[in-house]
């Protein structure tokens, strides 16, 4: 009979390549691979601010630059996100654009 460490239903996870906001990507113990963590904002969603009206221009400037430079620093760790849409931007009380949803490596 196996042993509970050698079953493969309880073997560790590997460590997902997946950052969890924009633009903080942060290495894990694992390197090269990237550490995945849960995270609380309070906020809503682009889609969901966008439901209520256009952005006005200098927030909507603001939310592009920050989710341009997320996606620049996630190339720039050989990750491409290949979602972006405003469902998967959220947009915190405190004004940061954070990148969602990077999914799982191909």
């Amino acid at each position: 009979m196996p042993s509970p460490a050698s079953s493969p239903r309880l073997a560790p996870s590997p460590p997902f390549r997946t950052p969890t906001s924009s633009p903080s990507l942060t290495s894990g113990k694992r390197a090269p691979f990237l550490s995945s963590s849960w995270s609380f904002w309070k906020g809503e969603t682009l889609r969901e601010a966008l439901a209520k009206g256009p952005l006005p221009l200098r927030k909507a400037l603001d939310v592009g630059l920050q989710v341009a430079e997320g996606l620049a620093a996630a190339h720039g760790k050989g990750i491409v996100h290949r979602d972006v849409k405003p469902e998967n931007v959220f947009l915190t009380k405190d004004g940061h654009a954070k990148l969602l949803d990077f999914g799982s490596p191909a």
